[in-house]
């Protein structure tokens, strides 16, 4: 993982072998960084995405290996339990250009991945809300 600063933006670029959310969360750490906007692009070979049943809040997960055009990377950094949270979701494309979107649980890159986090001041926290069975922000 290499990232320069550019005024308020953190420009991230991930190489060959990287997770995204791990360096995601690292560079926040690094930074500083308690909240955030983000978008990417690259490639991966390796991706577990989900999507949450509402219900039961258990998210029913699929794994995808391959050449992986990530044609979407999108997501925030806010704060949960004292450390930086990406929650981040994903679009992927296969080789026969199917996309596949979901929350994105590990990704692991295979050729590059450059993503630009805007940098927002201030915090913002998560905690668990039942009504929805998931971690939001508390506002």
């Amino acid at each position: 993982m290499k990232i320069k600063k550019i005024g308020s933006r953190l420009m991230i670029k991930l190489e060959k072998g990287d997770e995204i959310i791990s360096c995601v969360k690292q560079a926040c750490v690094d930074e500083g960084i308690k909240l955030a906007s983000l978008t990417g692009i690259g490639a991966t070979g390796d991706v577990k995405i989900g999507s949450m049943d509402p219900i039961t809040g258990i998210y029913a997960s699929r794994t995808f290996t391959g050449m992986l055009e990530i044609a979407s990377l999108k997501g925030n950094i806010t704060m949960l339990d004292g450390e930086p949270y990406p929650h981040l979701h994903i679009v992927i494309g296969d080789e026969d250009h199917k996309a596949y979107a979901g929350h994105l649980i590990e990704a692991r890159i295979n050729v590059a991945c450059e993503i630009v986090m805007e940098i927002i001041e201030g915090e913002i926290t998560r905690s668990f809300d039942k009504s929805v069975q998931a971690r939001t922000w508390d506002l």
